[in-house]
């Protein structure tokens, strides 16, 4: 597919597509910001600072941030990425929005993202960081994205508790089942530490696209036509728990109570 067509394709299923809107007690908003280059297109990517007391330490995203004021959510797109990266979004086309994201169960957070698409041939100016939380701001290109092997990113059920609050009985009743790790799939994108093509297992801070931002570039890519490979079930039961963790939390509970009174006859 060329990129005037990957483009199009987009663009068109924006127009045509509803938005599912979610509702939360704290909203925050991201741009993903797309622009060709030559016959490529390239999508925007930050790489968030390293802070142990940051949930999202070190991952890779979109740029983004908590919504202020009255601010619409497409403002607050605009507003964080030229705050985190310097990049001014008010002269690019706005292609649509995808679908709002559960971020965080407890004391909901919605996030909207927010699609761009920068000017054809206007210069895109040195990226100016905010170094208090962001690392890194860098390209890729879609077609290594759509090409890139899928993986897998094993979390610790520990580390998982420590770094949220989402739901702590449910961590504990995975872990006493014995599912000491939960597994999402992800993309190895290139790194100062290691090449396109390397396969060596890494760390969620080392240039691991998962989690959130996934979802989101997952989505983008179905819109296209031309999709990574599906979800596994893991992670579709992951996002329903994201959404609806009482649920969720209710029925592990009354599996865990089943089994273990099987066990006992």
């Amino acid at each position: 597919m060329t990129s005037a067509a990957f483009l199009d394709r987009v663009h068109a299923a924006l127009d045509h597509k509803p938005v599912r809107a979610l509702h939360g007690v704290r909203r925050a908003s991201v741009a993903a910001v797309l622009r060709l280059d030559g016959d490529r297109v390239r999508l925007l990517f930050i790489r968030r600072a390293v802070n142990p007391k940051d949930r999202w330490s070190g991952q890779i995203a979109f740029p983004g941030g908590k919504s202020e004021g009255n601010e619409t959510s497409l403002q607050t797109a605009v507003r964080e990425t030229w705050e985190e990266v310097g990049l001014d979004l008010n002269g690019a086309d706005v292609l649509g929005q995808l679908n709002d994201r559960v971020a965080t169960s407890i004391n909901k957070l919605i996030v909207s993202t927010h699609v761009f698409l920068l000017p054809v041939n206007a210069p895109v100016p040195p990226f100016q960081l905010q170094t208090t939380e962001i690392s890194a701001a860098f390209w890729v290109d879609i077609h290594d994205i759509v090409h890139a092997p899928s993986r897998q990113l094993y979390v610790p059920i520990t580390s998982m508790m420590r770094r949220t609050n989402d739901s702590p009985v449910l961590y504990k009743c995975l872990d006493l089942i014995g599912f000491s790790s939960v597994g999402f799939p992800c993309v190895y994108l290139a790194s100062p530490s290691h090449p396109k093509d390397s396969s060596a297992v890494r760390e969620p801070h080392d240039y691991v696209l998962w989690g959130l931002t996934y979802g989101m570039v997952t989505e983008l890519m179905h819109l296209s036509g031309v999709p990574r490979q599906p979800e596994p079930v893991v992670f579709l039961v992951w996002r329903h728990l994201q959404r609806h963790p009482l649920e969720v939390l209710v029925s592990l509970v009354v599996t865990v109570t089943a089994l273990y009174t099987v066990s006992k006859l």
